[in-house]
């Protein structure tokens, strides 16, 4: 892992880690330059997509809910 690599990452404070991969983000994001139109075809279809049925759609908290009742229950199948 990177961070594993470069100390002065390790030892910045949670805001600062936050901050970094922030301006990474945008940087990485800059220099990708624009999608290409299928990957712009492709984000039109799932929006509209959406919009024909927001009720498909799960939050964050479901998704993590749900990752955690998975993960409980390969854990007791281990047992």
């Amino acid at each position: 892992m990177i961070l594993e690599t470069i100390p002065a990452i390790q030892a910045l404070s949670v805001e600062e880690k936050l901050l970094l991969a922030g301006e990474i983000w945008r940087e990485a994001y800059a220099a990708a330059g624009p999608i290409s139109s299928e990957t712009a075809a492709l984000l039109d279809e799932r929006i509209a997509a959406y919009r024909d049925h927001p009720e498909n759609v799960l939050t964050t908290d479901q998704i993590t809910d749900h990752l955690r009742q998975l993960k409980e229950r390969l854990a007791a199948r281990r047992k």
